[in-house]
């Protein structure tokens, strides 16, 4: 489970991600990447050792370019398509987006069970070009570098973003010390939102360029508890 990572080995299985989408990518001319991670068997997760899915993502290579999460919850090593717990998502037209006093209510309920937000935050808080409200943020790494936000227009309760203090656009922008707080800070906020939601299992999801279904172009991680 992520949990049970000690910190020098997720900062290996990080780093050693980042090395195969380089050399995946240099290899395929991938545009972009896909990064995706079933903790527990709520999830998903196919066999009960932790694995981490990267998909190498190039123009056009997906008609509807969401079918790359039905093809990972189907993968299997062992031959047969794995079979996942149902999970009923909206389509995005039917996600209106929430209030800012919806998303305040939510961060601080977070805030409350972790007893603090972190440290002091300069103002702007940017999601690529977009300014957060402060209220949206309810974590903060000890370094600074790395913050989690509510989400706009979650697929589910508890589906927040860990998102680089600095704005740049995937994960390969960020330095050394960017990429280990960020993954650093996942398992922290990760552990605190199935904890609020009661949740045995999460997803972990990156969108690491346009081609791979990003939105916004800021490296983020989401993480939706199960």
């Amino acid at each position: 489970r992520f949990a049970q990572l000690q910190d020098d080995e997720l900062q290996a299985i990080v780093r050693l991600a980042l090395s195969v989408q380089r050399q995946v990518g240099s290899h395929l001319n991938a545009t972009a990447f896909n990064l995706a991670l079933k903790d527990g068997k709520g999830a998903g997760q196919p066999v009960p050792h932790l694995h981490l899915h990267v998909v190498p993502r190039t123009a056009g290579d997906l008609a509807v370019n969401d079918e790359v999460y039905g093809r990972i919850d189907r993968w299997s090593p062992a031959g047969e398509p794995n079979v996942v717990p149902p999970m009923v998502l909206p389509p995005d037209e039917a996600r209106a987006p929430r209030s800012e006093a919806e998303m305040a209510a939510e961060a601080a309920r977070y805030v409350y069970v972790r007893g603090e937000r972190g440290p002091p935050l300069p103002a702007p808080v940017l999601f690529g070009r977009f300014e957060l409200a402060p209220t949206q943020v309810f974590y903060r790494s000890e370094a600074g570098l790395s913050l989690a936000v509510v989400n706009l227009k979650p697929l589910s309760p508890g589906h927040v973003l860990v998102i680089p203090r600095r704005v740049v656009a995937t994960l390969a922008q960020l330095n050394a010390d960017e990429l280990a707080d960020l993954w650093r800070s996942a398992r922290e906020v990760h552990a605190l939102v199935c904890g609020v939601h009661g949740a045995g299992a999460a997803l972990f999801g990156v969108q690491d360029g346009r081609g791979a279904g990003q939105s916004v172009p800021h490296a983020h991680i989401h993480i939706i508890p199960r």
